[in-house]
């Protein structure tokens, strides 16, 4: 499988282990530095995971914004765009679907048949 993208932070433990994973496995992949390349509203919306799911709520930067505890998925989402550090991570995506990997052995839920 070669259409592999990992949405990676490389000061992150927990992204930086599912790509040796994935690197070990021999697996070709994408490697997409999301606080270098910020995805689009677009992208995050075709990721096909809740929107929910995709904020870092317990990031310090999350509680210094002072956000509202319900936020619309549209503002989250632009939140996001704005803000790239509050992205949750490591997020894979394959043919599959796509999945946010922690702990980082859920990778395996992608790669597996």
């Amino acid at each position: 499988m070669t259409d592999i993208t990992i949405y990676h932070n490389q000061s992150c433990s927990k992204s930086n282990k599912v790509l040796e994973l994935i690197e070990e496995a021999g697996y070709d992949l994408r490697v997409v530095n999301y606080l270098e390349n910020v995805p689009t509203v677009d992208d995050l919306k075709n990721l096909g995971l809740p929107a929910q799911d995709l904020i870092r709520k317990t990031d310090k930067l999350y509680r210094e914004l002072n956000l509202p505890a319900e936020l619309t998925d549209q503002a989250i989402y632009e939140t996001l765009v704005q803000y790239p550090s509050l992205i949750q991570r490591p997020i894979v995506t394959t043919a599959k679907g796509s999945l946010i990997c922690r702990p980082p052995e859920r990778v395996w839920e992608l790669m597996t048949s």
